[in-house]
């Protein structure tokens, strides 16, 4: 991911010239954004605290731009994002200690954004928000805690047990927006990208379908992974979010002489 943006950086770099002397046209972009990560369900969030306590968590994500101004102050971008997200959280129940679980998930994402910036003539610094529809497509999973005691060893009675990315589904639609300010760097064509950029899944992350089996007195059965996950049937939808910091470079292709 650093070689990435670096190498992309030094691409915008290369095509630098001329000055800027409106918004209007073509621009490309690199970003880095590291974010506060989690997910949502309210049968968590009633859970008793020894049974879920919610635990923040950290995510990197990355990617690129490309957009169109149409004018100085509209515009619409799409980009091709990396990012790490997920959801972790504490529990005591049945444990020798309290013991932090973490359910890691990995998006290559979409988002397709109309802005609107305040008026770029004559100021260093430019008032940008932004949003739309993103589509996440799921790339990996995995999941871990702290407790060495607790180990990862499945029962000999079940099989078939789901794991990564079964336990999720394969695409995330969600809704994007970021706010923020959009500096000019000499020459004018590029901008400095200060932002926050926050994310809202608008369907269950969750693949409510996985299944396990199970054999108990040479009886064998079918059970979902999500229905007695932490000790409760789980019948709400889970949603993630995320929200953090984008630090970037934008180049805007002049479109004068």
């Amino acid at each position: 991911m650093k070689h990435f943006l670096l190498s992309s950086l030094c691409i915008l770099i290369g095509l630098s010239g001329g000055n800027l002397l409106a918004q209007q046209g073509l621009k490309i972009g690199a970003f880095a954004l590291p974010q506060f990560v989690g997910l949502y369900n309210l049968d968590d969030i009633d859970a008793a605290p020894e049974v879920y306590t919610f635990d923040p968590l950290w995510g990197m994500a990355g990617g690129l731009v490309l957009g169109y101004n149409f004018n100085d102050y509209f515009g619409i971008t799409a980009n091709a994002v990396y990012s790490q997200q997920g959801g972790a959280y504490t529990s005591s129940e049945g444990l020798d200690v309290t013991t932090r679980f973490v359910n890691r998930t990995q998006y290559f994402k979409i988002p397709l954004m109309l802005g609107v910036n305040s008026n770029p003539n004559n100021h260093k610094a430019m008032f940008h928000l932004a949003a739309g529809p993103q589509f996440g497509f799921l790339t990996g999973a995995f999941s871990y805690h702290d407790n060495p005691a607790l180990g990862s060893i499945i029962p000999s009675n079940i099989t078939q047990f789901p794991g990564g990315k079964e336990i999720y589904q394969p695409m995330d639609i969600s809704i994007v927006g970021e706010i923020g300010m959009d500096v000019k760097l000499p020459p004018d064509n590029f901008l400095l990208n200060l932002l926050v950029r926050a994310d809202y899944s608008l369907q269950d992350v969750e693949n409510k379908d996985a299944t396990y089996r199970i054999t108990t007195n040479g009886v064998t059965q079918s059970l979902k992974y999500w229905d007695l996950t932490r000790g409760a049937i789980r019948n709400n939808d889970t949603f993630g979010f995320n929200v953090g910091l984008l630090i970037g470079v934008t180049y805007i292709f002049p479109t004068g002489p």
